[in-house]
Formats: C-alpha cells, structure tokens, sequence
C-alpha cells in the first residue's frame, strides 16, 4: 500500500467531519476538513492537497462559486475529486476519479479512497 497525501475534505456535516479527523489521526494520515465551499479555492491553493472529497450537497450549496473558482483555478482543475453522498455528481472542471456512497462508514473511508486512487493493490 502506498503513503497517502493530505485529504481535503468538503462536507457541512460536523459530526461525520470530526468522526473522520478523529480515524485519520488513529491510522497517521493527514486530512483537514471544512464544513463551507464558500472560499475553498485559496484553501486548496494554499495546502495542495493529494484530493479533495466533496459531498455533493454541500457543492450544491455553494455551486456557482466552486464553479467559479474552478474556472479559475489550475490547482483545483488538477487535484483529483472524489464526490460522497446519496448520490454521485461530477463537478465542472474538476478531475473527477470516484464516489463514496452515504451514509458513510467512516472506518473504512481511508481505504475506499486510497482503493479510488488506485494505492491499495
């Protein structure tokens, strides 16, 4: 298995959000997690996250804007995404490489997106 990078995580619910900090600390990888798209292109441009998870109603929430700055912005266009939720949902311009279904089992939400990334055998 490979050494995952950082994870940039995009979802308004807070609880799964602080169950996920809480796992990935326990198995020493990176993640840092927000609850707003509102001004995610100078976050994401700051930290250079390996992907960025999305739940798509938290997108939906905020959708012009992310599209806006996608439009905008080469390190957004270039990390890979990954959408969760009840449903899958590519975001315009974004290099789209999976879905994790809801509700989420947190335990193994590190090996489902290292599994989309293609770092697990």
């Amino acid at each position: 298995m490979h050494q995952m990078g950082l994870v940039l995580w995009i979802d308004k619910n807070e609880f799964s959000t602080s169950a996920l900090e809480k796992i990935f600390e326990k198995k020493g990888l990176e993640i840092y997690t927000i609850n707003s798209a509102q001004d995610i292109q100078y976050l994401i441009e700051d930290l250079k996250p390996q992907v960025i998870v999305m739940d798509v109603a938290t997108y939906l929430g905020a959708e012009d804007r992310v599209n806006m700055f996608m439009a905008a912005s080469e390190v957004m266009q270039s990390t890979p995404w990954i959408s969760t939720g009840t449903r899958e949902l590519n975001f315009p311009g974004a290099q789209m490489k999976g879905h994790i279904q809801k509700p989420l089992n947190v335990m193994i939400v590190a090996q489902e997106i290292q599994k989309i990334l293609g770092l697990l055998n």
